[in-house]
């Protein structure tokens, strides 16, 4: 039950696509979710959440190994029903190593039906270990070129931290209907396209001010719900939005 999420180059709309399915899967689907903020510099989720970190994400992490049930829960930071774990910008210490990885997601995964970490692109030797026990790693990527040809290197890396490449695929954000087609972006980047997000800057920005899911009746929202029940297997077999792009 964890998956990974990792921008193809930064700005690619990684933590935006984790926040809303996770919001969705919680509200809509009734799952328990836990999103861990992997961004330890740059991460944008409190902002977008417009809440203040009970706890950073590094603090817990290096407790990990003493972490219990009611210590938990003065970790989480909860919005939407959803569980999360936080980057606090402002504390750049302790560095975590593999271990604390390891440890706080032993304790953490038997509590939700789906934990979804929100990383940086670039994977280190600390969080090798999230990439190498998730059951599926998502590229997120624009259609442009440059962003393609970055997401198809990031794939790369993530086999030769121990990835099978059966487990990553790639996400394709931000698209518009004469974009790049889901298979010609699958030959760039040699793996796979998972699902596709249509460009909805405005049902974006009115989620984002209300701190809300996005409206499951716009085409940004039903690929987001479809997304959603793909992850947690609340519908049989794999529902495509590649025509999204061809209307």
């Amino acid at each position: 039950n964890l998956v990974a999420f990792l921008p193809g180059k930064a700005g690619s709309g990684a933590s935006t696509v984790v926040l809303h399915t996770a919001l969705l899967i919680t509200q809509e689907l009734k799952r328990r979710v836990l999103v861990m903020e992997g961004d330890l510099h740059s991460g944008l989720l409190s902002a977008m959440l417009k809440v203040e970190p009970r706890s950073s994400i590094r603090e817990v992490l290096a407790e990990a190994s003493r972490i219990d049930d009611l210590s938990w829960q003065r970790c989480v930071t909860s919005a939407g029903g959803v569980d999360f774990l936080l980057t606090n910008t402002a504390i750049k210490e302790p560095v975590p190593s593999w271990t604390h990885y390891f440890q706080i997601l032993r304790f953490a995964t038997p509590k939700y039906d789906l934990v979804m970490v929100d990383l940086p692109e670039v994977v280190n030797s600390a969080t090798a270990e999230i990439v190498r026990r998730a059951r599926s790693v998502y590229v997120v990527s624009t259609p442009e070129l440059a962003s393609l040809k970055l997401s198809k290197q990031r794939c790369k890396e993530l086999a030769q931290w121990g990835v099978d490449r059966g487990r990553i695929q790639a996400l394709l954000n931000r698209g518009h209907k004469n974009d790049i087609s889901p298979k010609d972006a699958e030959r760039i980047l040699d793996c796979p396209v998972a699902m596709t997000f249509p460009n909805d800057y405005r049902a974006i920005q009115s989620a984002t001010t209300t701190t809300s899911f996005i409206d499951k009746r716009s085409r940004l929202g039903e690929a987001y719900l479809a997304f959603s029940r793909m992850l947690t297997g609340a519908e049989a077999g794999k529902k495509s939005f590649t025509g999204l792009f061809r209307k």
